[in-house]
């Protein structure tokens, strides 16, 4: 029986293809397959031609051989899996139609089987040749898988779905001309990110060994200080900024492969704080953001940043399953825990890529979050010197680390001190880049604390009118604060309220363009202004001779009995001087421009209770920051009164523009 194409071997019956097979010596296997019994057929094929080429006249030989070689080629691929062109130049177009109707490229599905290696040059083949490679199905492309690398299982290698058959042919043309060797077609290279050199195999390892503290693998770790090798580390990856991300795909830099841990994990097993913040610090900033993606646009260059800051802060290791926050809280480690909840977290900031919060709720593979689980490393290894739960310890970094997972939430506080107009009272997720951030208009606020103290704030700040007993007081107040100064009264009465409750203000003041801190301890708020008056006045010459005569005398009068004398020898029958403005001085020292304005009443105001609340407290404030008390003073005695201050203005300030 003769056979003149495949379509005649494709036409026969199972039993007589299988005799056919054995007659030529080739291994029927399992021709049920559709696309088992396509590749037994084309080198079935190939059989009988290289027998009838053997039987062709001398003229014809030449060809003859040239064929024959290539069909041995041919053969033997199909033989070990491998599916190759079928020879057009035996096949009329009508049946090269019919073999290639499993192909159907109207479909929105397909799936490609990539051959590790080509023989000739893709763009070369004829359609039907590519077309053996794609499918519609991706049970197809799985079985013809299976078939091609019976032999060798790295043959060939399955795509993902593809939407368009062009789309599939551009694929499967790409990876075959990228892996063409010889005088074959050339392929584009990637767009670079940057012009910086690439990142180099052994370069985080110089990574891991800063995090250790040591220059390298020869030094011991911890032989570095924190800053020296923070200072390295940011030089390092200054020097080239390939080397915060991983050249295939952009993601952060494992320094621990087989618990993919990346750097921020490491640093926080080793507890160094530093290594937070400087790589913080550089995807936030603007200078190393484009040298890092210097070659897109700015839009990307912030998204691209994101990404990569989000994917170092809250990635998930591969055993654990555990971010950075669950190694922190399990290292109860205060200060690590507060950066990780408070400052590395851009929720609100830049596009939206995830929430950065989730990882409060981020449960790791024993079903645990950060905040179940404080403390339970440090425990370990406590017991392990012989301490328990009860050691200080042990206590006092786990009670810090709670009060932090408790005290998330701010209440605002939104006055504009031009207009004197308040807005609602907002509870909102704490977040230090957002009170920094220059388009935020939010500038004072209450806590962090816990939510519902905030609530009874939030309450007590509202109260207008009240017929309930308990809560009249503070509608009188209200009331006083608001009659006494209309632009800080909202603030003044919030200051009460927070001293009375043990909670943290924080006020903006437009002279320092910065918030005050107000909380039991003074020393950090007069320092600020100590320093701010001393850089706007640095050659005046202020006569603090008799002010600090008056701190000695004060120092050395300790007794009750001495004060009385003391005060009993300055007494005098003379009627006091009524109040009026007073005259300016030469040694004057005002917080806004060259008068006194509603400024230095205010803040007089409101460091008042520091100064007339103990007299120790008084005392050493006075000897500690003598230009702020002689500002204090100064204002103190002079506009004390009411009277006193109705010629006083808000200064004029410049619009900060939107």
């Amino acid at each position: 029986m003769e056979f003149n194409s495949k379509a005649d071997l494709l036409s026969l019956g199972h039993e007589d293809l299988i005799k056919l097979l054995n007659k030529y010596e080739i291994k029927p296997g399992n021709i049920k397959l559709k696309t088992a019994k396509k590749l037994k057929i084309n080198a079935l094929w190939k059989k009988i031609e290289a027998q009838r080429t053997d039987e062709t006249d001398d003229k014809e030989n030449t060809s003859g051989k040239t064929n024959d070689k290539s069909d041995r080629v041919n053969s033997n691929a199909s033989e070990s899996g491998s599916q190759t062109a079928p020879n057009t130049k035996a096949e009329s177009p009508t049946n090269l139609e019919k073999v290639e109707t499993l192909l159907d490229e109207s479909k929105n599905e397909f799936y490609v089987v990539k051959p590790s290696t080509v023989e000739t040059t893709p763009v070369e083949q004829p359609k039907t040749e590519l077309d053996g490679f794609i499918f519609n199905k991706v049970t197809d492309a799985t079985k013809y898988l299976k078939v091609f690398c019976k032999s060798d299982k790295k043959a060939a290698t399955m795509s993902r779905k593809f939407e368009t058959y062009e789309k599939a042919k551009l694929h499967l043309l790409d990876t075959r001309e990228r892996n063409f060797s010889g005088n074959g077609p050339k392929t584009a290279s990637e767009m670079k990110l940057n012009n910086s050199p690439k990142l180099g195999e052994k370069d985080f390892l110089q990574i891991k060994y800063l995090v250790e503290r040591r220059k390298d693998r020869t030094e011991p770790a911890n032989s570095l200080t924190e800053s020296e090798a923070v200072e390295r580390l940011e030089s390092y990856l200054r020097e080239n900024p390939n080397r915060i991300m991983t050249r295939e795909n952009g993601a952060p830099i494992m320094v621990s492969p087989n618990f993919h841990w990346n750097v921020i994990h490491y640093a926080v097993t080793k507890g160094f704080f530093g290594v937070l913040e400087l790589y913080h610090s550089l995807l936030t900033d603007k200078v190393f953001i484009n040298s890092l993606y210097e070659n897109t646009s700015y839009e990307m260059q912030v998204q691209n940043a994101k990404r990569l800051h989000f994917g170092y802060f809250t990635t998930a290791d591969k055993i654990a399953h555990d971010t950075p926050l669950h190694l922190a809280a399990k290292f109860a480690n205060p200060s690590i825990v507060e950066f990780l909840l408070n400052t590395a977290n851009l929720d609100g900031i830049g596009p939206e890529i995830d929430e950065y919060s989730a990882c409060l709720k981020t449960e790791n593979k024993a079903k645990e979050i950060p905040e179940q689980i404080i403390g339970k490393k440090l425990l370990s290894d406590i017991r392990m010197k012989g301490g328990n739960e009860t050691s200080n310890a042990y206590l006092i970094p786990v009670r810090n680390c709670q009060k932090l997972f408790q005290e998330l939430w701010i209440l605002e506080i939104d006055i504009n001190t031009t207009t004197g107009v308040n807005n609602k009272f907002n509870t909102v997720r704490y977040n230090t880049n957002l009170m920094s951030f220059p388009t935020n208009k939010t500038k004072s606020y209450i806590g962090p604390s816990d939510k519902p103290s905030l609530e009874t704030i939030k309450k007590q700040l509202n109260v207008r009118w009240s017929s309930a007993p308990m809560n009249q007081h503070l509608v009188v107040e209200r009331r006083r604060t608001h009659k006494s100064d209309w632009e800080k009264g909202i603030l003044t009465h919030a200051r009460i309220l927070c001293k009375r409750n043990d909670l943290i203000l924080n006020e903006y003041w437009p002279f320092l363009n910065d918030t005050i801190v107000w909380n039991d301890s003074p020393r950090s708020i007069f320092g600020k202004i100590d320093v701010f008056l001393a850089t706007k006045y640095p050659k005046t010459n202020i006569d603090t001779a008799g002010i600090s005569e008056k701190i000695r005398e004060s120092v050395v009068l300790d007794d009750t009995i001495d004060r009385l004398c003391d005060n009993l020898e300055r007494f005098s029958f003379k009627e006091p001087t009524p109040p009026q403005s007073p005259p300016k001085s030469c040694n004057e020292m005002f917080l806004e421009g060259t008068s006194a304005t509603k400024t230095d009443v205010q803040f007089h105001d409101a460091t008042k209770q520091f100064f007339t609340d103990e007299q120790d407290t008084r005392e050493e404030l006075e000897d500690e920051f003598p230009t702020l008390w002689s500002w204090y003073k100064n204002i103190s005695s002079k506009y004390s009164q009411v009277n006193q201050r109705k010629d006083l203005r808000t200064p004029m300030r410049r619009r900060v523009k939107k």
